[in-house]
């Protein structure tokens, strides 16, 4: 195992452990040594179960920017959104300068 690999998995258990705001330390004290995926999207993970909605979206974005077909993006993003008021949502990403995701969902939105 190699040493991000290592990191990935202690905050892997951390998280089941339900240790959030360690694991978010540890993704951030490390995070020049996992790849920037995986660093946003463990990040924005954590922001998430940390009722911190805002830091999870710029997280999301920038890993959207990063790699636009990375679905769990996507995927996590709609996390975010069940938590999310949808009459806020456009706000709240707007606040948060998540153009990527204020993009796509301004799309989607028009369909219906």
């Amino acid at each position: 195992m190699n040493k991000s690999e290592d990191i990935i998995k202690k905050i892997e258990v951390l998280m089941v452990d339900k240790h959030f705001n360690d694991a978010l330390k540890l993704i951030e004290v490390n995070s020049d040594e996992v790849s920037k995926k995986e660093y946003y999207y463990l990040k924005s993970v954590l922001c998430r179960y940390l009722n911190r909605t805002n830091e999870a979206l710029i997280c999301l974005d920038k890993l959207i920017q990063l790699d636009p077909s990375y679905g769990r993006a996507f995927q996590e993003f709609g996390h975010n959104f069940i938590k999310t008021d949808p009459k806020n949502l456009l706000k709240l990403l707007k606040s948060c300068k998540a153009q990527s995701i204020t993009s796509g969902f301004m799309a989607w939105n028009s369909l219906y």
